[in-house]
């Protein structure tokens, strides 16, 4: 802890209350910002926005503090939009930066001073596109497997006699 003996000057604290009402000001923007993109992200999954916090927010009434929310180029947030229990929440999930990323939890710090709009809806539809793309494969190896299960029937087929092929309709196994 630091102590201080010295008397406070005047000057020194009314500079410290200009500096705390100039960083309220600017606080206020950068909250006003966050939740136009909150409200952006839940409008572009088709949900409306119920409230968003910074993830060291104490409650659902206090947002937190923005500073310690920085990581690595993005704000670590929990944006809650009001949701519909047919859907999950893995829906939020976007490709940004060549990654997969579930959106909800947190948002690149450029978007504060750039446009995203455009970024988060090609994201969206990126990842919807992969999605597609998987199932797609995943139709197209289920239709191969098929097909060579076919082939391997036919060739065990022809080398049964006649008879072995009665006894195993009549069993039912084929």
């Amino acid at each position: 802890m630091f102590i201080m003996k010295t008397p406070l000057s005047e000057i020194l604290l009314s500079k410290r209350k200009e500096l705390i009402d100039s960083l309220s000001k600017h606080n206020s923007f950068v909250n006003g910002r966050i939740s136009y993109i909150a409200q952006c992200v839940c409008e572009t999954f088709e949900y409306k926005l119920s409230y968003w916090v910074f993830t060291n927010s104490t409650s659902t009434y206090d947002v937190g503090d923005f500073d310690k929310s920085i990581y690595n180029d993005n704000i670590d947030i929990i944006i809650s939009p009001i949701i519909n229990y047919r859907r999950r929440h893995s829906d939020f999930k976007i490709i940004l930066d060549g990654k997969e990323v579930y959106i909800l939890n947190h948002i690149p710090l450029r978007w504060l001073t750039q446009d995203f709009e455009d970024e988060l809806k090609t994201g969206r539809d990126e990842f919807l596109k992969k999605l597609s793309d998987e199932k797609q494969q995943q139709i197209a190896a289920e239709k191969k497997k098929k097909e060579v299960e076919k082939e391997a029937s036919e060739i065990i087929k022809n080398k049964l006699t006649k008879d072995e092929l009665k006894i195993l309709k009549k069993a039912k196994v084929i």
